[in-house]
Formats: C-alpha cells, sequence, structure tokens
C-alpha cells in the first residue's frame, strides 16, 4: 500500500462498552433515568469521534471530547479488563486488508485510549500542515509540537504494558512518526528563515536538519508504506538545502562547479517531487547565474 500522507486509524462502534457504562452508571448513582442518558451522550460522542466523513478539524475537536470524557468516566467506572470486559477493535492507519496487522481487538481501555491519542495526534498535525500552507508558522509549528509530544508519550508510557499492537503503533513507526514531527518543526523554521531574508547559507543549514528527520534508510518491513512518504519529504528537504547552498556559492568561482551541480539537483528533484514549489522556485533557478553561465 502506497502512503502519501498520514491518516488516523478507524474504529467500529461497541455497544457492549456503552451497556457496561450504563450498569456501572446505573450502580454508582442508583438512578436509571441519569445513568440511561449519560451512557447515551456519550455512545453519541464516541459515535462523532470515529466519524470519518466529518472534516478534519470537527473530527479533531470530537476526539479530544470523547478523550477527556474517557479521562472523567475513568474516576467514576472500573476499567480494568476483570471489570470492564469489553473488546476495543481498531485497525491500522495503513497496513492492507487481510494481513494479521490489519486489526487489533484487545479487552483493555488502555488500548482505546492510545488509539484515540494517536488520532488526535495525526488530525493536529494535519492541522499544521493547513496552516503552514496559509504560511501561519508559529502556528503550524505549534501544531507539530503538540503532535509530536502525543506520539512521544504514546510510545514512552501510554503502550508500555501493551505488547500486541497494529504496526502504525510499534515502536518504530512511532519512532518515524515522532521524527517527522519533528522534522516539520524544523521546516516551520527554515521556511520562516527564508521568509525572513536570512542568508542562504542559514536556510540550507536549516533544510539540511529537516532533513535528517525523514530518514528511513534503516526502515523495518512492518513500516514500510510509511517510506514514499517520509522519502518524499526527504527529498524536498535535500533538494532545498541545495538549492539555498548553491545560491550561496554561486558568486564564488572556486565553488562555482559545485553550486552549478547543486542547483540542477534541486531542479531535477523539485520539479518531480513538488511541481508547485519548483514553479514557485523556477524564475530564481532560470535567472541564476550559474544558469546564465
Amino acid at each position: 500500500m502506497t502512503l502519501y500522507e498520514l491518516q488516523p486509524k478507524k474504529s467500529e462502534n461497541i455497544s457492549d462498552f456503552f451497556d457496561y457504562i450504563y450498569e456501572s452508571l446505573k450502580n454508582k448513582f442508583n438512578n436509571e433515568e441519569l445513568a440511561s442518558q449519560m451512557a447515551v451522550e456519550f455512545a453519541k460522542l464516541r459515535e462523532t469521534a470515529i466519524n470519518y466523513k466529518l472534516c478534519d478539524s470537527a473530527l479533531l475537536d470530537n476526539l479530544k471530547s470523547y478523550h477527556d470524557q474517557l479521562v472523567l468516566l475513568g474516576g467514576k467506572i472500573r476499567f480494568s479488563p476483570e471489570n470492564c470486559n469489553v473488546s476495543f477493535k481498531w485497525f491500522c492507519s495503513y497496513s492492507p486488508r487481510g494481513s494479521d496487522k490489519e486489526v487489533y481487538e484487545l479487552c483493555n481501555i488502555d488500548w482505546e485510549f492510545a488509539n484515540v491519542l494517536f488520532n488526535i495526534a495525526i488530525l493536529t498535525y494535519l492541522k499544521g500542515k493547513k496552516e503552514s500552507q496559509k504560511k501561519k508558522r508559529e502556528e503550524a509549528k505549534k501544531c507539530f509540537q503538540e503532535a509530536a509530544g502525543i506520539i512521544l508519550f504514546l510510545k514512552d508510557t501510554q503502550l508500555k504494558k501493551i505488547n500486541r499492537r497494529t504496526n502504525d503503533l510499534n515502536d518504530h513507526a512511532l519512532e518515524l512518526i515522532f521524527n517527522s514531527f519533528v522534522g516539520y518543526v524544523q521546516l516551520e523554521v527554515a521556511k520562516k528563515a527564508c521568509e525572513g531574508k536570512a542568508n542562504d547559507k542559514l536556510v540550507a543549514s536549516l533544510y539540511e536538519g529537516a532533513k535528517r528527520q525523514f530518514n528511513t534508510f534503516n526502515i523495518m518491513p512492518s513500516a514500510k508504506p510509511l517510506s514514499v512518504y517520509f522519502d518524499s519529504q526527504y527529498r524536498y528537504c535535500e533538494a532545498m538545502s541545495n538549492y539555498h547552498m548553491a545560491l550561496h556559492e554561486e558568486d564564488d568561482p572556486q565553488y562555482l562547479r559545485d553550486a552549478e551541480a547543486r542547483l540542477s539537483f534541486a531542479k531535477d528533484n523539485l520539479e518531480t517531487l513538488f511541481p508547485v514549489s519548483f514553479l514557485i522556485l523556477s524564475p530564481k533557478l532560470n535567472c541564476s547565474r550559474i544558469i546564465q553561465n
């Protein structure tokens, strides 16, 4: 399966979960009407939190609300496996249908929490991409940082006691995703520096730093579908680094040959990977002294 963008995970409605919540709340409050009302509202909230027909921003808000309600209910209801005998089914965001890593159904509320948090991270990252397209650098950077923090929490804390997982939640995949989010933070820094007329050598070094975060040279087979997505970001950063370094070097006869090679590399990669970026930069590329020579 070729992956060109990270996607949230999918789940299904779980009637047993809401039956358990209703019975638990009824026993706690000794009020059937109140328990029924709370359980129904909770059921609707989870349903909206996995409604993938909604736009990303609405889905993100619903997921955050559902997560908060899970936390609140945790103070009123026993969610341990010996008390809550409910299985939570979640599909991998990229494993092909029919594979043994496509879906896991675990009787563990931590599994529910983990998948909800993963989706919040992915949708927060996608929000950051939209902010970046609007050139809102600080807002985009904040989104990427928040998404990276959630992924790190999943890897180092939330999932430590869960051995069986879908491929997108194994430690290797989470590390790759975390690194990419850090890379996007650095990309925003590079873009802001470029927009602020920083010198080309500095901008090139910032793109070079971002490039390292998208490195997939040691990617494991379980995360292979991520490689196309990360490799494209790696090549983009590499092209932009070479482009700005070429502009830095082109006025120095000593480095003219290196600058020419860098510029040629940048042109070829940008034109192939990101036609929009290439069209934006092509006037500068074509007006470069290197091209004229």
